[in-house]
């Protein structure tokens, strides 16, 4: 473990809260042990900074620079919507101005648009096509190369619950429900999440369609092993489905409400039926600086 004081930022993407570390403007020299102990340490809400993941910006030579994501039990994940959208804020705001940013994620490139209406700065994450098929997703199927589109899995003690699966970056579940507030996420999300039906694990989202452009979210996230006050992935995840299902209006703005706050998603679908693009706007914010002194 590293004994030397580091600079940070803690930032949140409605609700959803990253501890921040810059090796862009200076390599820190932690590595991949050190980071894991970091997230885990860092991110405990009693005995460090308190957070739903540490984001570790670095250089790239494929990108404006790349992005990191430990979640607090010390797993890395591929990529973060929310995650995404503060540490490019950091980036225009502390390394260099810029309306279109690339950014090199494990789940691959992702480029974010940056927009400033009446004094709010908007940040546009190009989610690009969600994998479908079972074997990429992954979630275990009789066909790996079938859709996950309405399955059946039995859970012990709860029975069975129909679901969706689509990986938007990270494996994701998606249920449908009639009142998404009146449920026990941690109980159920926990079930679905360690189903041997997932061998990399998955977020659970449940959601409650509220308009033909509306939806209400919760997500259990896995790596944070609870629900999360917003999760961007999830919420793309979540407006594939419904489009997909016929749930709500094609091609148009959605509003999807997290208990943290709000993200307008849009599906743009082919004239052959298959997602073409997704994308993802919400906002990000800074709140506050330290410095996390590992002794």
């Amino acid at each position: 473990m590293t004994a030397v004081r580091l600079r940070f930022l803690k930032m949140q993407a409605c609700g959803n809260d990253f501890v921040v570390l810059d090796g862009i403007a200076e390599d820190l020299g932690l590595g991949d042990g050190e980071l894991r102990q970091l997230a885990v340490r860092m991110c405990d809400r009693r005995f460090g900074v308190g957070a739903d993941g540490l984001l570790y910006l670095m250089r790239s030579s494929a990108a404006d620079f790349r992005m990191r994501l430990f979640n607090p039990d010390g797993s890395e994940g591929e990529m973060c919507g929310n995650g995404i959208r503060c540490a490019v804020k950091y980036y225009v705001e502390r390394v260099r101005p810029s309306r279109r940013v690339r950014v090199e994620t494990l789940a691959g490139i992702v480029e974010v648009g940056v927009r400033t209406v009446g004094g709010v700065t908007y940040y546009e994450v190009d989610m690009g096509v969600p994998h479908l098929r079972a074997r990429d997703v992954p979630v275990e199927l009789r066909d790996p190369d079938a859709r996950a589109l309405g399955i059946t899995l039995e859970l012990p003690e709860l029975g069975k619950v129909e679901l969706s699966a689509v990986n938007t970056g990270v494996p994701h579940a998606v249920i449908f429900v009639d009142n998404v507030d009146s449920l026990d996420v941690r109980r159920l999300g926990r079930a679905i999440r360690w189903h041997p039906a997932f061998p990399r694990g998955v977020n659970v989202d449940f959601a409650e369609v509220v308009g033909p452009r509306e939806l209400k979210v919760r997500t259990y996230e896995r790596g944070v092993e609870d629900e999360t006050l917003c999760c961007g992935t999830g919420a793309a995840a979540v407006a594939v489905v419904a489009t997909l299902l016929g749930k709500v209006d094609v091609g148009r703005d959605l509003t999807l409400r997290f208990r943290g706050g709000t993200l307008t998603l849009r599906v743009l679908v082919g004239a052959g039926g298959e997602v073409e693009r997704i994308t993802m706007t919400g906002t990000a914010h800074r709140v506050f600086e330290g410095v996390y002194d590992p002794d």
